[in-house]
């Protein structure tokens, strides 16, 4: 496994901010703000200062290695070329590695992820995760400075913004239908539980609020006082 040495010993001050971390990791299910909360924050962030980078899953902010390897995922959830459950979850670390790796590498103050462990933790099965476990407290253990905001919100709200989506916008899962996606809103309890299991730490953000209050919240879990 590829180490990551990137903990910050003590708060820095980076624009108008003092942090001590390099990362923020936005999860939650489809349909729950993550990508409008981490366009918001990155705008809110370079306003007041500071240098921010984004390491996608894929598209301009990501690297081909990255999008290829979500590409598969995004094949298998969808049922449209299954992996077997070693080969998803081994698949999911991957990616989690080269994003770390890729927002390591930016000249950035701080680097946004838009979704991260606690999804991929609640889509893997029982003998999967038993498996996977050492490797992703490694990883927790490893990004001590990266702070992991679950965005939360009821299904109806999710599918509701996932309907307003073009059919070309949605994902092969969001194509499996809404008695699918009810039931992987219902396992996101599971992925925060096993990322806890894993040593890890995170806030809890109601994203059925505005945008900006959303953002206001995140800010207070980021900033440090002057």
């Amino acid at each position: 496994m590829v180490e990551i040495h990137s903990a910050r010993n003590a708060p820095s001050l980076y624009g108008g901010i003092v942090t001590s971390y390099a990362r923020v990791a936005v999860d939650g299910i489809d349909g729950s703000g993550k990508t409008t909360t981490v366009g918001a924050l990155s705008e809110r962030l370079s306003q007041t200062g500071v240098r921010v980078a984004l390491a996608d899953r894929s598209g301009a902010h990501s690297s081909a290695i990255i999008s290829a390897l979500t590409s598969m995922i995004k094949a298998s959830d969808g049922g449209i070329a299954p992996l077997t459950p070693e080969a998803d979850g081994l698949l999911r670390i991957a990616r989690v590695q080269e994003r770390l790796a890729l927002a390591t590498s930016a000249k950035a103050d701080i680097a946004l992820l838009d979704r991260w462990l606690v999804t991929d933790l609640a889509l893997l099965d029982e003998s999967s995760f038993d498996a996977l476990r050492p490797a992703v407290a490694q990883l927790v253990r490893e990004t001590p400075d990266t702070l992991t905001v679950v965005l939360e919100a009821p299904f109806e709200v999710t599918w509701a913004r996932i309907l307003q989506r073009s059919e070309s916008q949605l994902s092969p899962k969001e194509r499996l239908g809404k008695a699918h996606n009810s039931r992987l809103h219902a396992r996101t309890s599971l992925g925060i539980e096993r990322f806890q299991q894993c040593g890890g730490e995170l806030v809890r953000v109601d994203s059925t609020a505005a945008i900006d209050d959303v953002v206001d919240r995140i800010m207070g879990y980021l900033s440090l006082p002057v």
